[in-house]
């Protein structure tokens, strides 16, 4: 019609569409305009996205698993704005992102986490401090020390460059730690006798240095050959008679 006008010069030519055109033009209209129906595309985009057909309602999966953390966020609770703008916010939200991290923290291998490495690192120094105490628990009990003789065996370990801490060095504490090698060591025990093919009990009387009646308990076993032979137990008798060593064993 311009041609048929005075003064009127030629209008520019309409723009030609190319794919790339088209494609920024609907992925505008999706982000910022309102659907009335969910899309599956979104699924996709946002793997974390779970849609409820029953209540027409989007809900993040991420965010539900850590409610305590995000019970005010619309995702939690159901969002029915049908915006990918909406989707997009959500997903780079503090209460999304803290779940997410949360949710790599749980499913991570433990050795991985940053919290489980510097547990492991404290873990390692304090496991060096307390096995040099059961070891000097143990060379106490081996060879009948009384338990005040911890002490000044923590304290030369120090003159040494030991590093054992400034805890657990007392004889209270050296009793405990010769129970707990005695349980274990008598667990060990029970399991050998377990898988042993057959057992004997060896037995003998003592008498302790407050004229105490006792008596010594053995247990001797084979295993692939080797005979071998460890101590059980160590009970008072009230006196030598047989079943009083009976009951004792």
């Amino acid at each position: 019609m311009w041609k048929y006008l005075q003064n009127v010069s030629k209008p520019p030519e309409k723009k030609q569409w190319t794919d790339s055109d088209k494609h920024c033009y609907d992925k505008k209209y999706d982000e910022t305009t309102w659907h009335k129906n969910y899309r599956g595309t979104w699924s996709v985009t946002f793997p974390w996205v779970r849609y409820d057909s029953d209540k027409n309602l989007i809900f993040s999966k991420t965010c539900e698993q850590f409610q305590e953390k995000t019970s005010e966020s619309s995702f939690v609770t159901g969002c029915s704005s049908f915006r990918k703008e909406n989707i997009s916010l959500h997903n780079v939200s503090q209460c999304h992102k803290l779940c997410s991290e949360m949710k790599n923290s749980r499913n991570a291998e433990p050795e991985k986490l940053v919290a489980e490495k510097a547990l492991q690192s404290l873990n390692k120094e304090a496991l060096q401090k307390i096995s040099i105490l059961f070891r000097n628990s143990h060379a106490i009990a081996k060879h009948g020390r009384p338990f005040t003789d911890f002490k000044w065996l923590c304290e030369l370990d120090k003159k040494k460059g030991l590093d054992i801490g400034e805890t657990y060095i007392t004889d209270k504490k050296c009793a405990e730690f010769i129970n707990f090698v005695g349980s274990v060591e008598q667990k060990k025990l029970e399991e050998c006798l377990k898988t042993a093919p057959f057992f004997s009990i060896l037995c003998d009387d003592a008498t302790e240095c407050a004229v105490l009646e006792q008596v010594i308990v053995y247990t001797r076993y084979c295993v692939e050959g080797n005979v071998r032979v460890y101590f059980v137990a160590l009970n008072m008798l009230k006196d030598q008679m047989l079943h009083r060593f009976m009951s004792a064993l």
